[in-house]
């Protein structure tokens, strides 16, 4: 009884990981049809993906978390307003 529930649950588990990575894949094809040729790169602060136009001049950081950013007047450490 025990083996024949470890073997459905097996079963089930890996046509959950076949669906997820169908659905994965699925995604990434319709993002390049929604945005052909684009790269997308990851804001190191707020962990969204942008495209080259929303990123900063700084390296890492797009241009709604710079917007953000203050200098501290006493100990010159960047921080973030939420």
């Amino acid at each position: 009884m025990i083996c024949l529930a470890l073997v459905k649950a097996a079963a089930v588990g890996g046509i959950v990981m076949v669906w997820a990575n169908f659905t994965l894949e699925t995604f990434k094809i319709c993002k390049q049809i929604v945005y052909p040729n684009k790269q997308f790169y990851r804001c190191d602060e707020c962990s969204n993906n942008f495209t080259k136009e929303l990123f900063s001049s700084k390296p890492g950081i797009c241009k709604f978390c710079e917007e953000k950013e203050h200098l501290c007047d006493e100990c010159h450490l960047h921080l973030l307003d939420n």
